[in-house]
C-alpha cells in the first residue's frame, strides 16, 4: 500500500538526489532540506491503497477570504506526503511525517477566520497515518532489517543506529508537521507573514516549522 520502502531506501544518496528533477521552487527547496537532514529516509510517500476525491487545482482563482478556488472539476488522487524522517522525541526515536510548502504557495493562504487548504490536506494525512499506523511500523522495521543486513550500521545516521541497537524500537508519530520555507525578512514581517504565517503557527503550535532558507531547517529533534 505504501511506496516500496525496501527498494527506495536501499540508497539514501539516490533518494536525496531524486528530488532534483522536480521543477519549481518547492522541489528545489526540498532538495536542499533533504540534503542537509540525513535522518530523512523517504520522500513523496504515497498511500497507494487510498484515494481522495478533491478539486483540481491545476487552474485556480484566489479569493481573499476563502483562499484558492479551483476552476477544474474534481479528480481522484493518491495522497502523498512530502517527507518521512526518524527524529528524537521525548520518549525515544519517532518516525515523523512532514508536509512542506513554499512561502508563496496559495494553499497556505486565507484571510479572516478561515484556515487554508493545507490544513485540510494535513488532516487527511493524519487520518491515514492513524488508520495504517501498524502497517507503517512493520514496513519501516522490515526496511531497516534489510538494510542492516546489506550495508551494516555505518550506512545510517545516528538516529537510525540508535533504533537498530535498541531492537528496532521506534514509534510512529501520527500527527504530521508543516514546514514553510522560501522567504526573506521583509516577507515575514509583511502582510502575509503577519497574517498567514501567524495563523498557521497558532494552529499547529510546535508542529509548525518556518525558515527562509530550507537548508537551515533541522529535523533531528522534535519540538514538543
Amino acid at each position: 500500500m505504501f511506496n516500496n520502502f525496501a527498494i527506495r531506501i536501499a540508497d539514501f544518496e539516490n533518494i536525496k538526489s531524486s528530488s532534483k528533477p522536480y521543477s519549481g521552487d518547492e522541489k528545489t527547496g526540498l532538495h536542499s532540506l533533504i540534503t542537509k537532514n540525513k535522518n530523512i529516509i523517504d520522500i513523496e510517500i504515497a498511500f497507494a491503497s487510498e484515494e481522495f476525491e478533491e478539486p483540481d487545482y491545476t487552474e485556480f482563482e484566489y479569493d481573499d477570504e476563502t483562499g484558492i478556488r479551483p476552476k477544474g472539476k474534481k479528480k481522484r488522487t493518491t495522497p502523498r506526503i512530502d517527507l518521512a524522517a526518524f527524529c528524537r522525541g521525548n520518549d525515544g526515536i519517532e518516525l515523523v511525517f512532514f508536509e512542506a510548502k513554499t512561502f508563496n504557495n496559495p494553499e497556505g493562504k486565507t484571510k479572516g477566520k478561515n484556515l487554508p487548504r493545507v490544513v485540510q490536506q494535513i488532516n487527511q494525512y493524519e487520518k491515514l497515518l492513524k488508520k495504517h499506523q501498524k502497517e507503517i511500523k512493520n514496513s519501516f522495521t522490515l526496511m531497516l532489517d534489510n538494510l542492516v543486513e546489506l550495508r551494516g550500521k555505518k550506512f545510517f545516521p545516528k538516529e537510525v543506529v540508535d533504533i537498530i541497537e535498541n531492537n528496532n524500537e521506534f514509534s510512529v508519530n501520527t500527527t504530521p508537521y508543516l514546514i514553510i520555507f522560501g522567504f526573506g525578512k521583509d516577507d515575514k514581517n509583511g502582510e502575509y507573514g503577519k497574517k498567514h504565517l501567524k495563523k498557521l503557527e497558532n494552529h499547529y503550535k510546535n508542529r509548525f516549522i518556518s525558515k527562509g532558507n530550507p537548508a537551515g531547517i533541522v529535523l533531528s529533534k522534535l519540538r514538543k
